[in-house]
């Protein structure tokens, strides 16, 4: 079945890979600080895993850099909290260097009515200070939810204090297998947009899903409908 865009009354984003081209940047930023507290194999170790499980939040990958450092020194290992004090650092001076994907402006201006949020695995008061600093948190009148707050509990968040939005009246646009699966899970329709990220064969994904793919969000917007997936049942 396909739903017209323009008929979803909220619209729920994906901050890295859809708002913003930042996940090579944090990439980048997590085999640095592996090899910086460990080695050159542990930043291949953090490389793999993220590109492996992608979704996890910071603090999840934090821990498992401060364990690497852990088996590598001993007591001397820095600390989690220096870690993500060091991390967030790192980090926060290239997500201010990041492009923003210009048909975000074009579909804000196309479909003011949907409230907008942001879902991300990203922290949370660092995502929403970004925005800011971006200016476009005023596009995210819904709210921004991050870390360390789960994804899928922070669905239910904005489920919850969205009383006036159903399910049926959502739509999430994400960059991962990993967002298609929670959205399936929770009965809400979904489109995947791959300009940024790295899904393989991702059209062969959506099609047994039932989903839409896009290039990226003015892709999203010539073609004006998407896909209602149904839930995995295997």
């Amino acid at each position: 079945m396909e739903r017209e865009l323009s008929s979803f009354k909220g619209i729920i984003f994906d901050s890295d890979g859809v708002v913003i081209n930042s996940n090579f940047a944090k990439l980048q930023c997590f085999e640095e600080l592996a090899s910086l507290v460990g080695s050159d194999g542990d930043r291949e170790a953090i490389s793999a895993l993220v590109k492996a499980a992608k979704g996890l939040t910071r603090y999840e990958i934090i821990d498992f850099i401060a364990r690497l450092a852990h088996s590598r020194r001993g007591k001397s290992a820095p600390s989690r909290k220096w870690l993500l004090k060091k991390f967030s650092e790192m980090v926060y001076t290239s997500l201010l260097e990041c492009p923003i994907d210009a048909g975000l402006f074009k579909l804000w201006k196309s479909h003011q009515t949907p409230l907008w949020f942001v879902l991300t695995a990203g922290d949370q008061e660092e995502t929403r200070r970004l925005y800011e600093d971006l200016n476009i948190q005023h596009y995210f009148e819904g709210g921004i939810f991050g870390s360390p707050i789960s994804k899928r509990d922070n669905l239910q968040r904005i489920l919850d204090l969205s009383d006036l939005l159903r399910k049926d009246d959502i739509l999430i646009i994400g960059d991962s297998y990993t967002d298609a699966q929670l959205a399936l899970d929770a009965g809400i329709a979904f489109a995947l947009v791959t300009h940024w990220s790295n899904c393989p064969n991702a059209d062969e994904y959506c099609k047994s899903h039932g989903l839409s793919r896009f290039y990226d969000i003015a892709d999203l917007i010539r073609a004006g409908k998407v896909h209602v997936g149904v839930r995995d049942r295997q």
